[in-house]
């Protein structure tokens, strides 16, 4: 079901446990704030990853997204956010995903519509960011995933998938699933076509449709396929309006 040459990379040898998971952010904690906290303040700069990728035809790319989102999640499973103030962590992620997935990548340009963001609406708050600091953060986020830049995207998967099952009718609904999925820690834990049919299964279930018979004709782990189903639900149920930039703001103050 799923090549073999996953196996064998840097990516699958990134996947965690949960338990792993919950080791991090222990200075954050000690500071004062919740894990919901930190949930949030992630689930924010992930948007802005995808609002700032929209504003910019250099990253527009799904993939590069997805890529970026990847890395942010893996630096702070290792670095606290007092460490490093994720607003500023991100669009670096951005940038070094860019380069990774071959896309066109240029640091003037991204400081260019990050200024453009930045000027008003939700991201107004945003701390500033020098030229320097970007490249130094580029560099932390290498060191940090010990320049391990390769991340499988289950975006194919997703249409392969759909493709097998008859249901590229609901494929606008999953493909909107699978880019929510990175709000979630689930691309830490599962491999990409296990998200994939955890997607498939969200987008079912929203659409009214029985894709049982398709599910129970696959040899994958179904615990697996519905532990993301269930942790993209619970994300749906917490941020029905998206984190709010003013709490992610005061978080952020509480710890700097």
């Amino acid at each position: 079901m799923v090549a073999a040459d996953f196996w064998s990379s840097s990516h699958a040898r990134w996947l965690l446990a949960p338990e792993r998971l919950q080791e991090a952010h222990a200075q954050d904690l000690a500071k004062g704030l919740s894990r919901e906290h930190v949930h949030q303040v992630k689930a924010f700069v992930v948007q802005y990853i995808e609002d700032l990728a929209k504003s910019s035809q250099s990253y527009v790319r799904r993939r590069v997204v997805a890529t970026a989102c990847v890395y942010l999640r893996r630096f702070y499973v290792r670095r606290c956010l007092c460490e490093y103030d994720p607003r500023s962590v991100a669009p670096a992620c951005l940038y070094l995903a860019a380069k990774a997935e071959e896309a066109q990548a240029q640091a003037k340009a991204l400081f260019h519509f990050m200024k453009k963001l930045n000027a008003s609406g939700r991201y107004q708050q945003m701390p500033a960011l020098e030229m320097k600091d970007l490249l130094d953060l580029e560099m932390a986020i290498m060191e940090e995933l010990d320049f391990n830049l390769v991340v499988f995207s289950p975006y194919q998967d997703l249409m392969t998938f759909l493709k097998n099952a008859g249901m590229l009718d609901i494929a606008e609904c999953a493909w909107a699933v699978l880019n929510d999925s990175y709000r979630t820690d689930e691309s830490l834990v599962h491999p990409p076509y296990i998200i994939a049919i955890g997607c498939m299964v969200v987008a079912a279930a929203l659409t009214d449709r029985n894709l049982q018979p398709w599910l129970e004709g696959l040899t994958c782990d179904l615990e697996e396929v519905y532990s993301v189903t269930q942790a993209l639900f619970e994300m749906y149920e917490s941020y029905r309006e998206g984190p709010a930039p003013d709490a992610v703001h005061r978080y952020m103050q509480l710890i700097l």
